[in-house]
């Protein structure tokens, strides 16, 4: 089991396909620590964690459940469905940038690695992945679209009412997260759940700058 991990996190397909044929059962452990971030997770977990995409396709391919959750015995207090490790991916591979006045505008991703994110993402979906099901805070696929867009998104100043421009919101990056955010509501992300913690749904929480801008758009 810990050479499936290991091959995951060192992208190596082919030693995951050795191991896989050998013990087919493995698509579905759970690793256990160390490291203490990967206990309690399944193979397609860590492959999406880690960008491993080739190797999500064949886990998902050869019937990694994507509904999965870490069990509660795990030693992390905070739990989520596989299905938000697709989202934050696709989220995080979309071409956001920083904009630093020492080393100036820099972007993060390609759009290759956009679509290709977002594709491991529209298979789960095609195959059943429940977009609402909540993490171990209530929060559902569309709220967690929402907190991880907002960490790469530019920073909003309530005082001075306007986005700050330690980040861009370019015309790409627009783009990348839209099309994610129209393929969660074309399976059905509810846009009316509100969130445990903030009583609110998401068009109530974010109604300022960028995030606010993309959600009029659903």
């Amino acid at each position: 089991m810990k050479k499936l991990f290991k091959a995951i996190r060192e992208d190596n397909i082919e030693q995951v396909i050795q191991v896989l044929n050998n013990e087919p059962e493995l698509v579905n452990c759970t690793a256990k620590q160390p490291p203490k971030k990967d206990d309690g997770q399944s193979p397609l977990q860590v492959a999406l964690k880690t960008g491993a995409f080739d190797i999500a396709d064949y886990l998902i391919d050869n019937g990694a459940d994507i509904n999965f959750m870490e069990d509660e015995a795990c030693c992390n207090t905070w739990r989520a469905p596989v299905i938000h490790d697709a989202i934050n991916a696709a989220v995080m591979c979309s071409r956001w940038n920083t904009n630093n006045p020492y080393t100036g505008f820099e972007v993060f991703s390609t759009e290759e690695k956009a679509v290709r994110a977002r594709s491991i993402l529209e298979k789960m979906l095609q195959s059943g992945a429940d977009v609402n099901k909540p993490d171990s805070s209530g929060n559902s696929g569309i709220w967690r679209f929402c907190m991880q867009a907002y960490q790469i998104l530019p920073r909003f100043d309530f005082a001075k009412n306007c986005e700050c421009d330690d980040r861009i919101f370019t015309a790409e990056l627009e783009t990348d997260l839209l099309n994610i955010l129209k393929l969660l509501c074309r399976y059905g992300a509810d846009l009316n759940y509100a969130s445990p913690d903030m009583k609110l749904t998401v068009k109530e929480f974010y109604k300022n700058g960028s995030m606010a801008k993309l959600l009029s758009q659903v």
